[in-house]
């Protein structure tokens, strides 16, 4: 795969990669079966034998994960546990049978939950140093990178569904890392009737300002004052940004009518008072 060719001399960022994606998603063996093998090389046979078996009762017959055990047996297991595996290949013992017969350590994974709200933090900062370690520069960057954070949203989409809160989540960590494309795409999936749609809409005009698309942001923004309770955090930044958006398009007047609407709620919000001055009459 792309990250075993670039990351073969990196095996610390390997094992965090494939970490983070067991945050995600648990529902299939190579994970446990990359982080079997690390285990192996530094000896750590408890952690080896746990991920290898939590592997296997997902795939039994996987022929990589079973030549895998076979040499984690071989290099750190003993003639006992060995003696057990050679009865599970023999369809003597179920793997439930096995894992218990060679001890393994009770971790229990739910294979589909709710990403927490720092999730995708030590996706950010193994990317950055993924970039780092590969001396990548900016042309560079989304060629080498972008396989890595492919697979990434590929599990992480299945396992959010219909969470507005967790896409928002994803939506800010991949805003935060300049992927701002992803951030619209989770944002597009938040349904009108979450919490977080709000802020969902003033995360989406932010993007669409900083992209130059000045005219779809304000739409966005109209939006978020309509869908908003009047007085709320969310109602006042989206007003607010209004202000400033019809100001660099030149509309003072409309600009002006949102900061006097704006100040009857809040007056001290922000910079309005700076602002205000700015559109006063001369």
């Amino acid at each position: 795969s792309h990250l075993k060719k670039e990351c073969e001399d990196l095996p610390e960022l390997r094992r965090r990669f494939f970490e983070c994606w067991l945050s995600i998603d648990r529902t299939h063996f190579e994970p446990f079966l990359e982080l079997g093998h690390h285990f192996v090389g530094e000896g750590h046979w408890s952690k080896a034998k746990t991920h290898l078996l939590m592997g296997l009762k997902l795939d039994p017959t996987n022929e990589l994960l079973i030549e895998e055990m076979e040499n984690a047996l071989n290099q750190l297991g003993s003639q006992e546990e060995r003696d057990y595996f050679v009865r599970f290949r023999g369809q003597e013992l179920s793997i439930s049978e096995l894992a218990t017969l060679l001890g393994e350590r009770e971790v229990r994974f739910e294979a589909s939950r709710s990403i927490q709200g720092n999730e995708l933090k030590g996706l950010k900062e193994l990317v950055s140093e993924l970039e780092r370690e590969l001396d990548l520069d900016s042309e560079d960057r989304l060629d080498d990178v972008e396989p890595l954070v492919r697979e990434f949203i590929r599990r992480s989409d299945s396992v959010v569904g219909e969470d507005g809160q967790s896409r928002f989540d994803l939506a800010c960590a991949f805003y935060e890392m300049g992927r701002k494309q992803e951030a619209l795409s989770e944002l597009g999936k938040i349904s009108s009737s979450s919490s977080v749609f709000s802020q969902a809409l003033i995360l989406k005009g932010k993007i669409l300002v900083e992209g130059g698309s000045w005219v779809a942001a304000m739409g966005v923004y109209l939006e978020a004052v309509r869908a908003t309770s009047r007085e709320t955090q969310s109602w006042k930044e989206a007003l607010y940004q209004l202000v400033l958006l019809n100001l660099k398009l030149g509309d003072s007047a409309v600009a002006l009518k949102n900061l006097n609407e704006l100040e009857k709620v809040d007056p001290s919000y922000r910079d309005l008072k700076t602002l205000k001055k700015e559109l006063q009459p001369k």
